[in-house]
């Protein structure tokens, strides 16, 4: 009988349970979570998410794309150079660090079998 925690090797087809590090049918060693290439995608997507919105909140507000007095910054403080800067850099390290964590999120479940082959 198969339990909802059993595994299906994609090599062998044998029930694994889940937990298990190898394989009891070929040996495949299995592996939970992430992997570094999720990662690795998801850091570049995170960075260009940020730098994009660093750029859309700095000249829009900087060339008035958006007007000033919509903005609840003009409020706080005075907008400069410096201050436009910060601020958007700020919105989109937000934006990349929320991009970063959705793409880890969505592959925490990923379970995935190796099989080395040796000469």
């Amino acid at each position: 009988m198969t339990t909802p925690e059993d595994l299906t090797c994609s090599f062998c087809k044998t029930r694994v349970p889940y937990g298990a590090v190898v394989c009891t049918g070929c040996q495949a060693e299995i592996s939970y979570g992430p992997t570094s290439s999720v990662f690795s995608i998801a850091g570049i997507l995170a960075a260009i998410a940020a730098f994009g919105v660093y750029l859309f909140f700095y000249y829009s507000i900087k060339n008035e794309i958006v007007p000033k007095e919509l903005t609840i910054l003009d409020q706080l403080i005075v907008l400069d150079d410096n201050t436009i800067g910060l601020t958007s850099l700020s919105v989109g390290a937000v934006v990349g660090i929320y991009t970063l964590y959705r793409c880890v999120k969505s592959e925490m479940n990923n379970v995935q079998f190796y099989r080395r082959f040796y000469k």
